[in-house]
Formats: structure tokens, C-alpha cells, sequence
């Protein structure tokens, strides 16, 4: 990784925890989350900590559909381990740590890395589709642009991988990757189970922001959610902060028409990182902690 690429998410991240504490009412910010209502949030956590078995799924499922045979408890370390990165890296970096945790076999790691850019491809792609059907429902003719041009993009990228071992000089090293995405094409079954547990994820996090809204009473209806919270999403995949924090917030209350600085949604965005990148890294970390202790006292 670049430097600009190891340093542009903290600067960003450190930018905007300035800007906020600047022109935010922080103050008014903790006044909302500590009237949140604590029976949503219950349900938010425990819709959160589902997404370590979701997550589970759909990885074992895109090896299976790529012709790798990982035990599913295995499957699970290495979700473990990249959500408990997530939480430090952009754009969710965290999983590419996913191949090095199932082998330590340089090809092998090629193979599951493969694999994983795979996983990524269609989980954008997916967003992509959801930020689509939600723009043409609210007639947004710049966010239908955006996420179409996603869309041709991610299904392009997934289609050169088939030829990308034709390429000059890297080509002979990466013959692994049209072999994968043949295997993905041909074992349909897993492929579109992979494929379905992108889409419950990303259906679980409209879920999570929509009972966060409601608990700060943000008064922001579902089919607004539905229609802008996926561009905004979308929008905080880009490396620019830590866990999307900032750029995910502005941009909600960007294409919602409401100043960026509404201490309401901005409550609530907060809590969304807080839980679904923060409490999830660390819940993923404690219990790869607590498996670790629990294998020492086997020895």
C-alpha cells in the first residue's frame, strides 16, 4: 500500500472529527444518542452481531462456487479476522487478510485472494444494483448515472479477470483468477447463494440505519432510506475516512436535502459506524481472542 493510501483515510478520518466538533452541536449530538430508544438498539446489536454468520456464508459459498473446500469453522476465523480489521482500514481492506488466515501456501494465498476480489466484485455490484432501483424511485438522474456506471464497471472488472492472465509480464502469475471465475460461472448454485447473502447483508444494513433513524426519531420515512441511504453507502466505501465515517454521514444528509450539519441524522449515522464497524471489529476481535485462550488451555 501506498503511503497515500495508508495516510489519506486517517487525515480524512482526523478532518472530519475536526470539521464536526467545529460546526456540529455536540452537545445536542450526545442529547439525541442518549434519548436513543434502548429496546431498537437492542435489536440493532443483535442484527449486527448476525452478520458474522452472514458473512460466513456468503464466503464459504463463493469458495465453494470457485472449486476450494474450506471447513466452514475455518471460513469463520478468517471472517473473524477481517472484521476485526475492518474497523482500521478503508473499504472494508480488512478481508483481503482472509487468504493469508486459511493457508499460508504463496499460490494458495493467490487462490483465495482470488476468491475474495471475486466476493468484493459482486457485493459492489449488488450495492450498485440497490443504489440504482433507489435513485429511479426518487427520479435522481446523477445517482442513476453513478451507480449504472457501477454497475458496468464491477461486471466489467469481474469479466476481465478471465483474461487476465493474458496480460503482459503479471499475466503468467495470476493464471489462478480466469480459472476461478470459470468455476464461479459453471457451480451456478453456489454462486447465486453467495451472490443472495450479499443482497441479505445489504438489505440487514438498511435495516440497522432505518431503526437507528427511528431511534433519535430522525423522522425520515423508509422509502427515503430505501432511495438514498445504498448511494450513501456506496459513497463510504471510497478510502478516503476510516470506516466511512464522515464521507457515509454527508452524504445521507447530502441527497436527503438536509444541512449537514442536522445533529438528528447525524446521531444516527454515527451509531451506524459505531455498530456496524466498531462493535462489530470488536466483537469479532474478543472472540477470536477467547478462542485463542481456549486453544492454549487445550495444549
Amino acid at each position: 500500500m501506498s503511503r497515500t493510501g495508508l495516510y489519506l483515510p486517517i487525515i480524512g478520518f482526523i478532518a472530519f472529527i475536526t470539521i464536526a466538533w467545529k460546526y456540529f452541536d455536540y452537545e445536542k449530538v450526545g442529547y439525541y444518542l442518549r434519548l436513543a430508544d434502548l429496546s431498537l438498539i437492542i435489536v440493532v446489536i443483535i442484527l449486527t452481531s448476525t452478520q458474522i454468520v452472514t458473512a460466513t456464508l456468503r464466503y464459504n459459498f463463493f469458495l465453494k462456487a470457485c472449486g476450494a473446500e474450506i471447513k466452514i469453522k475455518d471460513c469463520m476465523h478468517a471472517v473473524l479476522t477481517a472484521l476485526s480489521i475492518n474497523s482500521v482500514v478503508p473499504a472494508k481492506g480488512g478481508d483481503i487478510a482472509k487468504a493469508i488466515v486459511l493457508t499460508k501456501d504463496k499460490h494458495e494465498i493467490l487462490k483465495y485472494t482470488g476468491v475474495t476480489v471475486i466476493e468484493k466484485l459482486c457485493d459492489l455490484i449488488v450495492l450498485s444494483v440497490i443504489t440504482f432501483i433507489g435513485a429511479f424511485l426518487v427520479k435522481n438522474d446523477f445517482w442513476q448515472s453513478v451507480s449504472l456506471g457501477s454497475i458496468i464497471l464491477f461486471i466489467s472488472l469481474f469479466l476481465f479477470l478471465r483474461f487476465v492472465d493474458k496480460l503482459p509480464i503479471l499475466g503468467s502469475k495470476l493464471q489462478v483468477l480466469p480459472e476461478l471465475v470459470k468455476n464461479a460461472l459453471q457451480n451456478q448454485k453456489f454462486f447465486l447463494s453467495g451472490i443472495f447473502f450479499c443482497i441479505l447483508l445489504w438489505v440487514v444494513n438498511l435495516t440497522i440505519i432505518f431503526l437507528l433513524l427511528m431511534s433519535v426519531d430522525a423522522d425520515v420515512s423508509l422509502s427515503k432510506i430505501i432511495s438514498y441511504w445504498p448511494s450513501s453507502m456506496l459513497t463510504g466505501m471510497l478510502p478516503i475516512t476510516i470506516s466511512g465515517f464522515g464521507t457515509r454521514d454527508v452524504a445521507f444528509a447530502y441527497v436527503l436535502g438536509e444541512s449537514i450539519d442536522n445533529t438528528r441524522i447525524f446521531a444516527a449515522t454515527f451509531l451506524y459506524t459505531v455498530f456496524v464497524y466498531w462493535f462489530l471489529s470488536l466483537l469479532a476481535f474478543l472472540i477470536l481472542t477467547i478462542k485463542g485462550l481456549l486453544n492454549l488451555r487445550a495444549t
